[in-house]
């Protein structure tokens, strides 16, 4: 009994080890390939998250930047979080002109480069 008291007092947290402490941010300085825009596309500045996979973004096109309703596609859904302020790539629709899709979320350290 006295053991096990000592035991306790050296180890207290042996059952509740963390399994995954340190697993995260492996691949954060791997070399990411930068897409830049093309014909339909425009980089845009989130504004607001509206939820449900959607945000209002400021793209900056040739009009001089307008406010448009863009759909998070599935692909970046739940691996690449978008916060207000991102600096992100759209692509705009044929039929709509006030919607867009999500296509890339830039990093701060690609866009100081560039």
């Amino acid at each position: 009994l006295l053991i096990l008291c000592f035991i306790d007092l050296i180890l207290p947290n042996l059952k509740a080890m963390p399994k995954n402490k340190g697993k995260g941010g492996k691949n954060e300085n791997m070399k990411r390939e930068l897409i830049l825009k093309d014909n339909g596309q425009f980089y845009a500045q989130v504004t607001r998250i509206l939820g449900s996979g959607y945000i209002e973004a400021f793209c900056f096109d040739n009009t001089g930047g307008k406010k448009r309703l863009c759909h998070i596609r599935g692909k970046l859904r739940r691996k690449v979080w978008i916060n207000q302020g991102d600096v992100i790539l759209v692509g705009l629709r044929d039929y709509q002109d006030d919607k867009a899709d999500v296509l890339m979320k830039y990093l701060c350290k690609f866009l100081v480069d560039k």
